[in-house]
């Protein structure tokens, strides 16, 4: 019975910390949940992680507007990342960094960017516990790039300084390299065009290089 209150629980952060992205910069709390097409409000039972989104088959109540997959699928993860630090598979800190990965990578997936906030403090905190590691490196990085753009950018060079907090180099390199695959699959399967969102890539890169690993941590 706990394992399951953590998985929901776990969902629960994960759907408020979609909602955030998708609201901000107005605010999370007012006005009340609605739908982003038809402005309709929700009721209670047409928020619970899931679940309604199983039982509306993906479509809103109202003006039968589809939601986004991601959304769904942000909801496992974030019952996954919980039950997994429940289960000691996952420490906090990864299971911290793996929420934070989540959101940035909504962000990242609507416009290509997310706000430095939104980065910056989980990132100063996982800093004051893991210490700087090979982070000075990647924030130099994410400097460069900021002044200069070109090819990867600022922020995906950030998220990588997160990362290196928990990760030797070699398997920032592995987790770089597969997120570089998956977005070329992704560019070339559905003939993109214009700037393509790469968080997102190392986000799912991070995830393949966890279970590729068997949750075996450094």
């Amino acid at each position: 019975m706990t394992s399951f209150v953590i998985f929901i629980l776990g969902t629960s952060i994960a759907s408020f910390l979609t909602a955030w992205a998708d609201r901000y910069p107005k605010s999370i709390l007012y006005p009340p949940s609605h739908c982003q097409t038809c402005m309709t409000p929700l009721n209670w039972w047409d928020l619970i992680p899931i679940l309604s989104y199983s039982y509306l088959r993906g479509n809103c109540r109202n003006c039968q507007s589809a939601i986004p997959l991601s959304n769904l699928a942000n909801e496992i993860q974030g019952g996954i990342f919980a039950y997994s630090c429940w289960q000691n598979w996952l420490s906090p800190s990864w299971t911290f960094f793996l929420f934070m990965s989540l959101m940035l990578s909504h962000f990242d997936r609507k416009s290509c960017s997310f706000p430095l906030c939104f980065w910056s403090i989980p990132h100063c905190f996982l800093t004051l516990i893991l210490g700087l590691q090979y982070s000075p490196f990647f924030l130099l990085c994410m400097l460069i790039f900021y002044i200069f753009p070109w090819g990867i950018g600022a922020g995906d060079w950030a998220y990588l300084a997160s990362l290196s907090l928990l990760l030797p180099l070699n398997a920032l390199l592995i987790i770089l390299q597969l997120a570089s695959c998956l977005a070329l699959i992704d560019y070339w399967s559905k003939k993109r065009k214009g700037a393509l969102p790469f968080l997102p890539f190392l986000h799912d890169a991070c995830l393949i290089w966890l279970l590729w690993s068997h949750f075996s941590f450094i």
